[in-house]
């Protein structure tokens, strides 16, 4: 559908640089095929959040192009951003899948299917659920589809998954505290300075945690003296006790038989990495 537009707000990085919404480049200066690479941000971040290392990734590896996707609920891809052209409600549930189908309708219209389908998925913390949800959906779903329409309309399991800062489970929780704290903060916020301030004194919250937390203000009406969320709250608590319900484990295990009985797989395209040394 030449009319469909993606789901997710989202950016280009390519040599070091940002490029808003750009179009995909096919090839390199030296005219070697470039490749695509996803990057998830964590739970009430945005893409900015992983601006530097997909601009370092993509500097030295320039057939790399780094696409940095805001989660729904978060950053340009919340209700609450309503001067974005892909700020809307997201549909009911608020899931891994769901966001795994955020992610799907927005590779498609943007050409990202078939050959041109992303090589790897990166995650950072909740990105890291979600990209590891994307992975074993595609991996799912690629064993079911094997006509020559599916290999080159719909977009393709990626050669690689980067969870990073994430473990099985429940969310940890540090995670709770914080999402109970700004929950139950009236809005509009009066002030950043106030925010910190009011997290650390009375929610005892680290100074460092609540500094980040005010990054995610945005400011609102004409005087810009008061401030509201950037992100959906609800969403958010929703993909946080979507947490527990994931099956971790089971999806690497899977994902790593279906790789290894691949015949055509090359050596350095298995490759499902966790870090958890951030």
């Amino acid at each position: 559908n030449g009319n469909e537009q993606p789901k997710l707000a989202y950016e280009w990085i390519s040599n070091g640089e940002v490029h808003k919404n750009g179009d995909v480049v096919e090839g390199t200066s030296d005219g070697t095929k470039e490749e695509v690479i996803v990057f998830l941000h964590g739970l009430l971040g945005n893409s900015k959040n992983l601006r530097t290392p997909a601009k370092k990734l993509t500097k030295k590896l320039p057939h790399l192009k780094a696409l940095l996707l805001d989660i729904r609920g978060h950053g340009n891809s919340s209700s609450t951003t309503t001067t974005h052209a892909h700020a809307h409600a997201h549909a009911q549930p608020h899931d891994f899948q769901s966001c795994v189908q955020d992610i799907i309708e927005t590779l498609t219209p943007l050409g990202l299917v078939g050959l041109h389908s992303p090589r790897a998925i990166c995650g950072h913390s909740l990105g890291g659920r979600i990209a590891l949800q994307y992975s074993h959906h595609l991996c799912s779903s690629n064993s079911l589809n094997t006509t020559s329409t599916s290999t080159t309309l719909l977009v393709q399991p990626p050669k690689q998954t980067w969870v990073l800062d994430s473990v099985p489970g429940r969310a940890d929780p540090s995670v709770h505290n914080v999402l109970r704290a700004i929950s139950s903060l009236d809005t509009p916020i009066p002030s950043k300075k106030w925010l910190v301030d009011t997290l650390t004194k009375d929610y005892k919250m680290d100074k460092g945690v609540a500094m980040w937390i005010a990054t995610n203000l945005k400011a609102m009406g004409d005087d810009k003296k008061s401030f509201d969320w950037v992100f959906d709250l609800n969403i958010a608590n929703e993909l946080v006790d979507n947490f527990s319900n994931q099956n971790f484990a089971t999806m690497i295990d899977e994902m790593t038989k279906e790789e290894k009985n691949n015949n055509d797989q090359d050596d350095d395209d298995i490759g499902l990495t966790r870090d958890n040394s951030n």
